[in-house]
């Protein structure tokens, strides 16, 4: 092989663009919600409510754990965990709730979703969750 084709092969295999993954976006509608209100004198009373729909994206690349969850109080971290025809995304909020959401599907389209929410602290204990439906971009 001559030192001109050599270096052009080189050359050429070096300079090879990365490839990325595309990142998947997802678009959460909840419609459904059954919140708990527990305290010890007034013990678990619950209420399930068709009237406070919100929605919550996700981004996130394909099999990555770090992502980013858009909703009402702004952006945040999450770690996603893959499973088998289905992504759970995980929040910390900065009081040390815990906040998950997790979506029934992989891939592109429509699937089911539920959010749950263990918000409150002393005295005001109100766990949540909420139903709805992810579109995937």
């Amino acid at each position: 092989m001559g030192r001109a084709t050599y270096f052009a092969c080189f050359a050429a295999s070096s300079f090879v663009a990365p490839v990325f993954a595309a990142p998947f976006a997802y678009y959460c509608d909840y419609e459904v919600g059954v919140a708990a209100n527990i305290s010890e004198g007034l013990g678990v009373q619950t209420d399930i409510s068709t009237d406070d729909e919100f929605s919550l994206q996700f981004v996130v690349e394909a099999n990555e754990q770090d992502g980013t969850m858009i909703g009402n109080a702004g952006a945040s971290n999450v770690v996603a965990i893959w499973g088998k025809q289905k992504v759970t995304f995980i929040e910390v909020t900065a009081n040390g709730t815990v906040q998950s959401t997790v979506v029934y599907g992989e891939g592109f389209g429509t699937f089911a979703s539920a959010h749950s929410r263990t918000t409150g602290g002393p005295d005001y204990e109100m766990p949540s969750q909420y139903y709805g439906f992810c579109d995937v971009r």
